[in-house]
């Protein structure tokens, strides 16, 4: 199988990738956040949590703009609010904290599949470093970095990202 993470589902595909190895034949990582735990634990990040608690919509926007930060994503902006307002607060902090919390650095080196990273050059959420630093963890790894575009290139520039999809996944 050919597992794709982008974001926070990115250490998803890192976990299942390291644990079952006999069934992932490629995987690709768009946008990755740190597989490296955040030095901030749950118990030190309580103004995160006040906050997504206290005020959810205005957290919705924050995420959003992060998201989609170049000019013309009007429309996917909208859809992802719409999709984020079917959670609930407590459900996005909890996400948060166990996407972040893991350390999942020592599972990059067992990842033994060819891998594909890619990553927005204008990404305001995730700086290119991280991506570039999961792509050295991974033994057979490519990088590209996409000019222009933010954390999800795969969606605001899809005629590249699909070109450089095919080419990953023909070989």
């Amino acid at each position: 199988m050919i597992l794709v993470g982008h974001s926070s589902g990115s250490s998803t595909v890192v976990s299942y990738a390291a644990d079952h190895p006999e069934d992932v034949a490629k995987i690709v990582l768009i946008s990755s956040i740190p597989m490296s735990p955040s030095e901030v634990t749950r118990e030190q990040g309580g103004d995160f949590s006040n906050f997504v608690s206290g005020d959810f919509d205005t957290f919705v926007q924050v995420m959003v703009a992060g998201v989609f930060s170049e000019d013309g994503t009007e429309m996917h902006r909208a859809a992802l609010a719409d999709v984020m307002h079917l959670s609930t607060p407590d459900i996005a902090v909890e996400s948060y904290w166990n996407y972040i919390a893991p350390d999942r650095t020592p599972l990059l080196a067992q990842i033994a599949v060819p891998t594909l990273v890619v990553h927005g050059a204008a990404d305001v959420n995730i700086p290119v470093a991280v991506s570039q630093s999961i792509a050295d963890g991974v033994g057979d790894a490519t990088m590209h970095v996409i000019t222009g575009k933010g954390h999800a290139p795969h969606i605001t520039s899809p005629d590249l990202f699909n070109v450089l999809m095919y080419q990953f996944l023909k070989n």
